[in-house]
């Protein structure tokens, strides 16, 4: 068989295809090195050699070498470098709406202006700024208190004893100013822009944050007079021994941020700084809103203290009645064991036997018999009234009493807790974080008898303050100058009156006669009460015309403190002498009894057709001006303040004395034991923060 015969293309193919490629190569190798050779592009340089490409780049490299190790510093770089936290705040936007936009550098001349699209402008004066329109605190409430303060306390608190004196007891009577401010709106006020799309720029958010701190509360006080008018303001100094930084802020070496961090680590004593350790007297607590009661509530309360008064009026003609059966010298002598009266130990009337009355012994007999059967239907007469009135009182009584039962309500007066003792449980709050901030500041300085209204402002830091190299220049000194920021004012709070240091209540006549001009039989009853080691003290005093009001106490076991000066702000327990005090306590209030006389209310009430009955008596008395004042018994009855006196000394018969150095009357427990099991003493205080016994009640007055 004959083979196929191979075509010569396929045979020589692959080796015509290599020598294709070879005479290729060698032409692009012959035009490379003979002709000139590729040419490349450097910068903007183009058809360069490669040679030439390579001593170009080799030109520039060593150009810039050059001027990286040269001392001289291009003119068109900047003078200083930006802030570059300063840039990224200020194109931070203050609403989610808005986008950022930041610029990285600064030219020669000219500022970076904030807002939403912060831009550069040459020649330019700096943002424009406007301070937020102040926030004011609400309407102060005002409380007094009033207590005896450790002595302890006194001694190792600068200050303290120019305020309470250098005797002991260290009674203290003060008033607490409390408020609330909106801090929500403050930092709303401070985040807002002043003019929407106009010329205003918003405080950056990171200047104001920093430097919203409470520094101060300023206590602003105004004496208010007799006819009406006003004194002169005056700021209260803060207390001593608690935390202030007010000193510093007067201070111009005194450094701001320290200023700042000393108030936070002060927050509460500059916030709501508690009151001083008291070891005589009620629990201290600061006045707060009364808690909202509902219209039955409000009714059954007034039905009780209509409860209480009523008793009041039936105690004093129960105590007439039993004196209608006693004969005149014995109404009118010292009763055994009375606590109080020098007017009502001598009996007064004309020397010497006089002369005979009508005519002999017969005479004489008919006219006795005579004045006995008067003095007889005279005290039915009474004796009728006084019952009569006694049985209207109780028919009032018993209707009060069934409308509370009917409505399921207690009888007795019920005690609530002390909202404010719950104000000093709670957080002190902050302006950067608290909705509503509660502060309150104590003026421990009031005068005895003076009426006074407060009012209160804020001081917190200003977000300007140090910031005078991004505020343009006319705004420096109203802007940038003031280190702190002060609130508007709060309103005027009510007018307090401060208590006087005695006090007298006429409570009810007794007796026959008509005063000065009869046979002085009339005997007035008076509670005479004093403050004296955080309570008040009650005396009983009988009083006839001509008698001074006067006084004479008799005080449960009480000790005053003897102990070395304290060495390094303390004082060693083991130190402490007691010296017991007086049991008996003399006042004089300066007030002199001039007459009792029938009630003019009552007379013109009968002659307008009343009841024909004894009619009331007020009395006539000349103070201590030399004024002549009318006083009615039942009125002082009445009176709100005898009855929180009144309490007030039947509760310091049994309260407990703090120990000094031990944390005064808050630490003193219910059944009398203190720390580390020390005994109770009277004369002191009970812990008031539990809900029974003495406790919820705070100090008296508000």
């Amino acid at each position: 068989m004959k083979g196929k015969r191979i075509n010569p293309l396929e045979r020589h193919g692959e080796k015509l295809f290599f020598l294709l490629m070879l005479v290729a190569l060698m032409a692009v190798l012959v035009k490379q090195f003979a002709t000139g050779g590729m040419t490349v592009k450097v910068g903007a340089k183009d058809n360069l050699t490669i040679s030439q490409g390579y001593e170009t780049i080799a030109s520039q490299a060593e150009r810039l070498d050059g001027q990286i190790k040269s001392n001289e510093v291009d003119a068109k770089a900047p003078k200083k470098a930006p802030d570059v936290i300063e840039l990224v705040q200020s194109a931070i936007p203050t609403k989610p709406s808005e986008t950022v936009s930041i610029v990285i550098g600064v030219p020669d001349s000219g500022v970076i202006r904030g807002g939403s699209d912060p831009t550069i402008e040459p020649g330019g004066d700096g943002p424009e700024y406007a301070m937020p329109r102040p926030v004011a605190p609400a309407t102060p409430l005002v409380k007094r208190y009033s207590g005896a303060l450790d002595p302890i306390t006194v001694a190792t608190t600068a200050g303290l004893e120019d305020i309470v004196g250098s005797q002991q007891p260290f009674d203290v009577h003060a008033v607490t100013v409390s408020t609330t401010f909106d801090a929500s709106a403050l930092r709303a006020a401070l985040a807002a822009d002043p003019d929407g799309s106009g010329p205003l720029q918003p405080i950056p958010g990171h200047w104001w944050r920093g430097q919203l701190v409470l520094v101060d509360v300023e206590l602003w006080r105004q004496e208010v007079y007799a006819d009406g008018s006003n004194g002169p303001e005056e700021l209260i100094g803060s207390m001593p021994g608690r935390g202030s930084v007010r000193a510093s802020l007067n201070d111009p070496d005194a450094s701001m941020p320290q200023i700042l961090k000393t108030a936070e680590d002060e927050a509460r004593d500059i916030a709501r700084p508690d009151f001083y350790s008291v070891i005589a007297g009620a629990v201290w607590s600061p006045a707060a809103p009364e808690v909202q009661k509902t219209p039955q509530e409000i009714e059954a309360d007034s039905r009780r203290a209509e409860i209480a008064h009523i008793d009041e009026e039936l105690e004093a003609l129960q105590q007439n009645l039993n004196d209608l059966g006693k004969s005149p010298d014995e109404r009118q002598s010292r009763r055994p064991g009375a606590s109080g009266g020098f007017g009502d130990t001598v009996a007064r009337g004309g020397g010497g036997r006089g002369g005979p009355v009508g005519g002999g012994r017969s005479g004489r007999n008919n006219a006795a018999a005579e004045a006995a059967r008067r003095a007889k239907a005279a005290r039915e007469r009474q004796e009728l009234a006084i019952r009569t009135k006694m049985d209207e009182l109780q028919a009032q009584r018993n209707e009060i009493v069934a409308w509370l039962t009917e409505q399921g309500l207690p009888i007795e007066v019920v005690e609530k807790a002390d909202p404010g003792l719950e104000m000093v449980a709670a957080p002190v709050g902050s302006l950067k974080d608290s909705d509503t901030l509660h502060v309150w500041a104590n003026d421990c300085g009031a005068e005895p008898g003076a009426t006074y209204r407060y009012r209160v402002r804020l001081v917190y830091g200003n977000p300007f303050f140090g910031r005078d190299n991004v505020i343009r220049e006319s705004q420096r000194d109203e802007l940038a100058s003031p280190r702190v920021i002060r609130t508007a004012y709060s309103p005027w709070s009510e007018p307090v009156t401060m208590d006087q240091t005695s006090y007298y209540y006429l409570t009810r006549v007794s007796g026959q006669g008509s005063g000065i001009g009869g046979d002085s039989g009339r005997i007035v009853y008076a509670e005479v009460y004093t403050f004296f080691y955080g309570f008040w003290r009650k005396a009983d005093v009988r009083l006839r015309p001509g008698d001074p009001i006067v006084g004479e106490f008799v005080l449960p076991e009480l000790d005053t403190f003897e102990f070395p000066t304290p060495q390094e702000g303390t004082v060693d327990a083991r130190n402490i002498a007691r010296k017991p005090v007086d049991s008996t306590l003399v006042r004089s209030l300066g007030d002199i009894m001039l007459d009792v006389r029938p009630s003019a209310r009552v007379n013109r009430d009968a002659l307008k057709g009343g009841r024909d009955t004894e009619p009331d008596y007020e009395a006539v008395l000349l103070d201590a001006a030399d004024r002549i004042t009318i006083r009615d018994p039942s009125q002082d009855r009445a009176s709100e303040r005898r009855s929180q006196m009144k309490l007030s000394a039947e509760q310091a018969q049994t309260a407990v004395l703090a120990e000094p150095g031990q944390g005064g009357v808050a630490n003193v427990k219910e059944d009398g034991e203190g720390p580390g099991g020390r005994d109770a003493r009277p004369g002191g205080n009970r812990d008031e923060r539990p809900t029974r016994g003495l406790g919820g009640r705070g100090g008296l007055g508000g």
